[in-house]
């Protein structure tokens, strides 16, 4: 018959074998039993009997002995598993890694529950197979703090892992098995046995968690799954405390993620970017007003999302060449636009025979404008390749309303009132966007890069050129099927500039000729950039409605040089900057961020899937440099044209020191030499 004694707030066992008088046990030398997880029951071996007032052994395990109210003690029983009442508790287990060879990235956490530091030299390790470890060296575990032991030291080889100790011959299995530990006595100390399957948690790649530092490590419920990435991308905590902590940092809600922060603007490119995404979220935080002038709108998305604007009450107002109105193909268009309760205008440029309102321009609220070289269509939007400048500017805003307004009085265009830098803004043919952009070609020092759908001007040609002849670098790129058509752009070639004509045949056998290299973009010395609807021809600067902006902004000019790299990278996988006069090598990219405040002692780390950038290792990631005004900064030196992805975290020294994801992203690396600059904000993004 067994009889228990309880001990209150330690939930443990005392059990001996033997007859019962109602007073006395008397034995033959039981073996001690388990109580419980908060220690082991110390047991009455041979001799006379341990009695009903019999207590338990200490709260780590071990030999103690049990006293009877009447006869002597017998020897001590021996030490069963320890647990949360323990010294020593294992917390955490990375039984299956994922992103790593299996044993290389197996680890074992250890917390410390006491108020003194223990000492882990000669201590033993041993798992469920009889495989041991004996722990070699001095390795503290602080008073009320972890030790990590691993089966790799090498962070680029174990997941990201910085152990406090590397053992041999002891291995998890992902079936059953066990951890153990026991101290220089040979007392077991730390305990834990598992298996593979229900109803302990399971999944590759996450470490298991004691979820709570009081639970029983014998119960599976005790247990959960890491949500927290480290290293290489498995999850856990190696080293720190368990789950979620709070959150080390605060977003500045009110940023919303431009890339020139002293612009509010942002530039997006199809195919490589989701423009759509962009132009649809924008228009869904519309209030009062959004005013569209395009030379076609053909996205059913975009249609909708007007219609919904016009039963919230907003009042749009559609804006389309006629010419494009009167095709049979944009007739279902139109009705589309008309079902949903907007009537749309056809503009008629009647200056020439083919002269067009080839305007792309959207108002919205009367203080943001996207604008750039794409139609409102699922080709411009998705396949063909394109750029949209997001713009928040009231006063930018105030012109293209201005504009907007004259096309639809059909009003003789006026002159635009002159701005200046860093944003200026015009329109064709009243502003004569061709002299304004041989007069930015005169003035290049270093560098012209331009995409764009067609070119036919003499005027810009021939500024090309001369740009060239004074050592400025110039590449040009051409959609094929128009340069095919001309013959003003082989004065180009003829001057030694690089010209690549590149076709677009994205999309199935039915676009073809429907998706192009449709961008008007121009790049000066990495720090101007010219886009709008203006395509360099001749049409469009003497006859066309057109709009362009010009951009002071190295933030801009970095985005629209990484389009060109990503273009030059789509269209010839094989490119060779030498080939056209870029620089071999590596581009010094600064990544600047802002957007949060940070807690007390919290760092910022930056990590990529590059060697400079710790090849996307956590453990491995460059610290940020903190700057004035809630700004951080570090510079990589990276393979020109390398698409890179990158990763911003943040890590608290203060009880939270793994890493907090915070923002992800990719980034080309332009082929020009001039500086890079990728502003990251953490804010609420317009994108989000």
């Amino acid at each position: 018959m067994l009889k228990k004694a309880v001990l209150i707030g330690c939930s443990v066992l005392a059990v001996a074998c033997g007859s019962d008088d109602g007073v006395n046990l008397s034995g033959s030398g039981g073996a001690g039993a388990a109580g419980g997880y908060g220690g082991v029951a110390g047991v009455a071996g041979t001799g006379a009997a341990a009695g009903a007032a019999g207590q338990a052994g200490g709260g780590s395990g071990g030999s103690g002995n049990a006293a009877g109210s009447s006869g002597a003690a017998g020897t001590g029983g021996a030490g069963g598993t320890a647990g949360a009442g323990s010294s020593l508790i294992v917390t955490e287990m990375m039984v299956n890694p994922k992103n790593v060879t299996d044993d290389l990235g197996e680890y074992v956490e250890l917390y410390n529950t006491t108020d003194a530091a223990i000492d882990l030299s000669g201590y033993e390790l041993y798992d469920g197979f009889n495989n041991t470890h004996v722990i070699s060296k001095s390795v503290i575990v602080p008073a009320k703090g972890y030790a990590l032991l691993a089966r790799n030291g090498d962070p680029k080889q174990n997941g990201g892992l910085f152990p406090d100790y590397v053992y041999d011959n002891f291995f998890l299995s992902n079936t059953k098995d066990a951890v153990k530990l026991k101290d220089k006595s040979g007392k077991v100390v730390a305990s834990v046995e598992y298996t593979g399957s229900a109803p302990w948690p399971t999944s590759d790649g996450a470490a298991l968690e004691l979820s709570d530092l009081s639970k029983d490590p014998a119960d599976p419920a005790s247990w959960t799954l890491a949500k927290n990435r480290y290293g290489t991308g498995d999850l856990g905590t190696p080293g720190g405390p368990n789950g979620y902590g709070p959150t080390p940092y605060t977003l500045d809600a009110a940023d919303l993620g431009w890339q020139d922060p002293s612009l509010g603007a942002s530039l997006f490119f199809s195919y490589f970017d989701q423009p759509e995404k962009v132009i649809l979220q924008a228009l869904g935080k519309a209030q009062t007003s959004v005013h569209i002038a395009m030379f076609n709108l053909r996205e059913s998305s975009i249609i909708n999302a007007l219609g919904q604007l016009v039963k919230k009450g907003v009042d749009v107002q559609v804006l389309l060449d006629q010419k494009q109105m009167d095709q049979v193909y944009n007739q279902p268009k139109v009705q589309e636009l008309i079902a949903a309760g907007i009537t749309p205008k056809g503009v008629s440029n009647t200056s020439a025979t083919d002269a067009t309102m080839h305007d792309k321009f959207t108002v919205i609220d009367g203080k943001r404008v996207l604008t750039g070289s794409m139609n409102y269509s699922s080709n411009a939007l998705n396949l063909s390749d394109e750029e949209l400048l997001l713009i928040d500017n009231a006063s930018v805003a105030s012109l293209f309303e201005a504009e907007f307004a004259e096309l639809s009085a059909g009003t003789t265009n006026a002159a635009t009132a002159a701005t200046s830098a860093p944003v200026q803004v015009l329109f064709g043919n009243e502003d004569k966007l061709y002299d304004v952009v041989a007069g930015e070609l005169a003035q290049a020092k270093t560098s012209a890069y331009v995409a764009m759908f067609s070119m036919n001007t003499k005027k810009i040609i021939d500024e090309l050129i001369a740009a060239k002849s004074r050592g400025v670098h110039v590449v040009v790129l051409l959609d094929k099927v128009q340069a095919d058509a001309e013959s003003a752009d082989e004065a180009l070639d003829q001057a030694g500039i690089p010209v690549l004509r590149f076709e677009n045949d994205r999309g199935s056998a039915q676009n073809l000729g429907l998706t192009e290299l449709h961008n008007k973009l121009c790049v000066i010395d990495g720090k101007k950039v010219l886009m709008g609807s203006y395509n360099w021809t001749n049409l469009a600067s003497f006859y066309n409605d057109e709009n362009m902006l010009v951009l002071t902004s190295e933030r801009l000019a970095t985005q629209a040089n990484r389009e060109i790299a990503q273009m030059i990278n789509d269209y010839m996988p094989a490119f060779t900057p030498q080939s056209v006069g870029f620089a071999a090598g590596k581009r010094t990219v600064k990544f600047s961020l802002r957007g949060l405040s940070v807690d007390a002692s919290t760092e910022l780390y930056l990590v990529g899937d590059s060697d400079a950038m710790g090849s996307d290792n956590y453990a491995l990631a460059l610290p940020l440099t903190a700057g004035a005004g809630n700004t951080w900064s570090t510079s990589v030196d990276l393979p020109a044209g390398a698409t890179l992805g990158y990763h911003v975290f943040a890590r608290s020294t203060l009880g939270h020191n793994y890493p907090e994801p915070i923002a992800a992203d990719t980034f080309t690396v332009p082929y020009a030499s001039t500086a890079a600059v990728v502003d990251h904000a953490f804010g609420k993004s317009l994108k989000e």
